[in-house]
């Protein structure tokens, strides 16, 4: 099977390809995604210019998405992709949340950073809160509370924004089999740490894979980068 590929036109933002991708589901909320808006800085210089009156349908204007994320990871060329990023976002919030519950002062008291001892696990040599700690570093502190049954894909490099760290990719670029794998293995991690708000969201999520994956598409892993 195939991904049906998208041709975005320069003022497209993440709203207009959610629209386009799930609007026969019905069901999608396009609020949660980011319009565009004009910047006026220049490219060359990288520094605002200053139109006399600026309009809209200018060529010399960029258009810029809301979402600061997408700077940070390759536009979205079809469904699976799409989809990856809401699911690496959705769950992260997830995860985070636990750890901050689980972890208490352990994390909102100790020393991160250089203060931290040579032997101490990634997550505290980073040097961030929890907050703002990457997939592997969330996932590293959960495991070291409650282990759980390795998968392959490990769920953290599945839920790792694409080439954000060695094994990360776009969600094209994993396979059907990938795809149910990490997700059975998330599924597992919620009945362990009787998380209902994530077994809840994977029965949400579970219809959207099936309905993407029933598509006709054009086979995966074709980058049109």
């Amino acid at each position: 099977m195939g991904i049906p590929t998208l041709s975005p036109t320069r003022n497209w933002s993440s709203r207009e390809i959610a629209w386009t991708i799930f609007r026969e589901y019905g069901i999608i909320d396009v609020n949660h995604f980011g319009s565009y808006k004009v910047s006026y800085r220049d490219p060359k210089t990288n520094a605002a210019a200053q139109p006399s009156a600026p309009t809209t349908d200018s060529d010399d204007m960029m258009i810029v998405d809301d979402d600061e994320s997408v700077a940070e990871v390759p536009q979205p060329s079809h469904a699976l992709d799409l989809l990856h990023l809401q699911v690496i976002d959705h769950f992260t919030r997830l995860l985070i949340e636990l750890v901050g519950r689980v972890g208490g002062p352990e994390i909102h008291n100790c020393k991160y950073g250089a203060a931290a001892s040579q032997y101490a696990p990634q997550w505290q040599k980073s040097g961030r809160p929890y907050t703002g700690w990457t997939l592997q570093e969330i996932w590293e502190y959960l495991e070291e509370k409650r282990k759980t049954r390795t998968t392959s894909p490990r769920i953290d490099i599945f839920l790792s924004k694409p080439y954000s760290c060695r094994g990360a990719r776009r969600g094209q670029d994993w396979s059907r089999r990938d795809w149910d794998v990490a997700l059975m293995g998330l599924a597992r991690f919620a009945e362990v740490w009787e998380e209902d708000s994530i077994g809840e969201s994977l029965g949400v999520l579970e219809p959207h894979v099936e309905g993407i994956f029933a598509m006709r598409m054009r086979p995966t892993g074709t980058s049109t980068f």
